[in-house]
């Protein structure tokens, strides 16, 4: 990478440990969130630019040894917020059996807020030990990120349904040319499809040619 790759001057940032995020900080951020998670933070969903205001206006809690015991979630909780791990660690329980573990920088949690556009029910706790230091933790609440992005989830809103009309097109052309019965034609208000073989019609002698489509869904 060139020593001014974001990624490494992220790294190399002595300000980085401060509660307010340095450039080089909400560059590298940028970069993880739209390369990773794209469905949510990419160009289909918000620009860099935006990505980058909505980083910015989030809010970033530090811990020192000082604090204690902090819980970030906890099960059976209603959260509206996503969190980013920026530095140190975080204890997480999830499961039945609260199996344990602990997450470092750039894991995510509650990406699900996000995704549904409200907020959730915590199936996990995640905790930042009293014996831990430098802990940084990046908060992107719901309100704002729909306040960045609310109309550009009702575009991409319509561009699945206009999808899904497209594709009921194609299958009844795929029904008129190659005779399927009507019991063949799949369910597609599924977002799995599966089509049934077209049934063979029955031989008269006469050779039958079935003509082929091809089905381009935009």
């Amino acid at each position: 990478l060139p020593a001014d790759h974001p990624l490494l001057v992220y790294l190399h940032d002595k300000n980085r440990m401060e509660s307010t995020l340095p450039t080089s900080e909400v560059d590298a951020i940028v970069m993880f969130l739209s390369g990773k998670y794209k469905h949510v933070f990419g160009e289909a969903a918000m620009s860099a630019e935006v990505l980058s205001r909505l980083i910015r206006s989030s809010t970033v809690l530090r811990f020192s040894q000082e604090d204690g015991e902090q819980a970030v979630y906890e099960t059976g909780s209603a959260t509206g917020c996503c969190t980013l791990v920026l530095d140190g660690h975080i204890k997480v329980k999830a499961g039945k059996d609260a199996f344990e573990s602990v997450c470092g920088p750039w894991t995510l949690f509650g990406l699900r807020v996000l995704e549904g556009q409200a907020e959730i029910v915590a199936d996990w706790s995640a905790t930042v030990e009293a014996d831990t230091s430098g802990t940084r933790l990046l908060q992107i609440d719901l309100q704002k990120f729909l306040a960045h992005t609310g109309g550009k989830r009702q575009l991409n809103h319509q561009a699945s349904i206009g999808k899904k009309d497209a594709l009921r097109k194609a299958w009844s052309l795929v029904k008129s040319t190659s005779q399927l019965s009507p019991t063949d034609v799949p369910d597609t208000s599924s977002p799995l499809v599966s089509a049934s073989p077209p049934r063979r019609p029955a031989d008269t002698g006469k050779s039958t040619e079935m003509s082929s489509v091809n089905i381009t869904v935009e």
